[in-house]
C-alpha cells in the first residue's frame, strides 16, 4: 500500500517537473512546441507578430508584406473561430471562418499550415494554404515570422 502510494507520488512529481508542464499550463512556445505567427490587424504598422500554438483567431500575413504601409489583400488572410483538427507535426490543419473581399460576411475556410522552422526563437509554421467554401480563390502564403 505504501509502495503504491510512493510510486504514484513519483509519477505525479515527474509529470509536474517534465518540460511539457509549462507549455500546457501557460500556452507558451517552449521546448520546441510548434506555433504560428499571428498579427493583431491586417495593417501591422511595424508591429511584431505574437507566436501562438493553436490560435483561435489569426491574421496571417505574407513575408515581405509586413513592411508595406497597407499590405495587398492577397497577402493577408484573417481567420476566426479556428478549430484545429491536427497540430504539432509537419502539418497543422484547422477549420474556421475567413474574411474575403468577395463576400461581406466570413465564410468557412480550411487552413493548412506547413514547413515548421526555427524563427525568432520559436518553432513556427512558415507556410499557409487556405481553401474557402464556394471556391473563393486564395493564394498560399509564405508567412511572416519576425
Amino acid at each position: 500500500m505504501v509502495a503504491g502510494a510512493f510510486a504514484t507520488g513519483i509519477v505525479a512529481l515527474g509529470a509536474m517537473l517534465s518540460p511539457a508542464a509549462p507549455i500546457a499550463a501557460g500556452g507558451k512556445n517552449a521546448g520546441g512546441k510548434k506555433s504560428v505567427a499571428c498579427f493583431e490587424s491586417s495593417v501591422p504598422g511595424g508591429k511584431k507578430p505574437r507566436f501562438e500554438p493553436r490560435p483561435k483567431r489569426c491574421v496571417f500575413i505574407a513575408a515581405g508584406a509586413v513592411d508595406s504601409p497597407i499590405p495587398p489583400s492577397f497577402a493577408v488572410q484573417q481567420v476566426i473561430k479556428i478549430d484545429w483538427k491536427k497540430w504539432g507535426g509537419q502539418r497543422a490543419e484547422g477549420r474556421g471562418k475567413g474574411y474575403t473581399s468577395v463576400r461581406p460576411q466570413p465564410v468557412p475556410v480550411t487552413v493548412t499550415l506547413s514547413k515548421p522552422r526555427k524563427k525568432c526563437g520559436h518553432r513556427a509554421y512558415t507556410k499557409a494554404k487556405f481553401k474557402y467554401q464556394f471556391g473563393i480563390p486564395a493564394e498560399p502564403l509564405n508567412l511572416s515570422t519576425c
